[in-house]
């Protein structure tokens, strides 16, 4: 039962917005004590759980087709359970992010991001992700808003260029590989591959080539060249896997992929301008995450062949 539940959260996929929220705080100057830090770190990880919960909560007509064996169309879990779930992590999402902002002098603010970020896993999962486009730039903004959380509660500047200019990027990313997402099922149109692959390859790109320009900054930001550097390998590789095989074929290990690549936005942003110290709670997220996303998906062992008698 347990094992069903972490599967219905995704739980090990929550470590990015973690690592988001820490990265958008770090840029904007990180002046908040360590308990508003472990507060917005915990607050990202509900909401995220939330949205994983409440999506198979609303897909689950479409699920017992798709995906017969997830924990909702199994029988696993009930859809009660998990609405009930969903609910509640939301609300103690937007909870710890108004404690968060507490700590740090700003209740109203972490009230406020957390509330946001809430609304948008709503307006997604309940509504938007039916309509392609609306539905991507919805999720780009849950990604951009939780970075925002992270700004507003852990940052010392509100207004930080970086903590913003990486919430962006955030969002823009993540809409683009959600476009593509939305055509795991069918193959899309060269002209979608080639305008959303095009946005996916410009934003490494332009950053890469921002870093190379602030590189007299202090501390040095041209190394944040080499995450940008990392992005767009990633992107390049998977683009190329869905021109030549189609997005049916290729789509559902692509969008995996680019989400995994995450991991990469977060490295170019800390070398940028975060203190280098976060790298460690993030590498830790990172190794952890992996390992426990393969043990909770990995598939189950082939059953051993039947041994033959001799009489055979």
């Amino acid at each position: 039962m347990i094992r069903s539940y972490l599967q219905l959260l995704r739980a090990p996929l929550a470590a990015t917005a973690v690592s988001n929220a820490w990265v958008g705080g770090a840029l904007a100057g990180g002046e908040a004590p360590l308990g508003a830090w472990a507060l917005v770190g915990l607050a990202s990880v509900a909401l995220y759980w939330a949205g994983m919960v409440l999506n198979d909560v609303f897909d689950r007509e479409r699920d017992a087709h798709l995906f017969p064996k997830r924990p909702l169309p199994s029988g696993r879990i009930s859809v009660a359970a998990a609405a009930t779930l969903g609910a509640g992590l939301l609300l103690g999402g937007v909870g710890l992010a108004a404690g968060a902002g507490a700590l740090a002098g700003r209740p109203l603010w972490g009230l406020g991001a957390g509330a946001a970020v809430a609304l948008a896993i709503l307006g997604y999962d309940g509504l938007l992700k039916r309509w392609r486009h609306p539905g991507a730039l919805v999720m780009g903004s849950c990604r951009a808003l939780n970075a925002g959380l992270g700004v507003v509660v852990l940052g010392g500047d509100l207004g930080s260029p970086l903590g913003w200019g990486y919430a962006a990027f955030l969002g823009l990313y993540v809409y683009a590989l959600t476009v593509f997402s939305t055509w795991e099922d069918e193959d899309a149109p060269r002209l979608s591959l080639i305008t959303n692959g095009g946005l996916l390859l410009a934003l490494p790109v332009a950053a890469g080539a921002w870093c190379m320009h602030a590189g007299g900054s202090e501390p040095p930001r041209s190394v944040g060249v080499f995450g940008c550097a990392l992005l767009l390998v990633v992107v390049w590789s998977q683009l190329v896997e869905l021109f030549v095989h189609g997005t049916k074929a290729k789509g559902q290990a692509t969008t995996r992929n680019l989400l995994h690549a995450l991991w990469a936005v977060d490295l170019g942003a800390a070398l940028l301008g975060a203190p280098w110290l976060l790298l460690v709670p993030c590498g830790v997220l990172y190794v952890g995450s992996r390992a426990a996303i393969k043990a909770l998906f990995r598939p189950p062992p082939a059953p051993a062949p039947a041994p033959v008698s001799d009489s055979d």
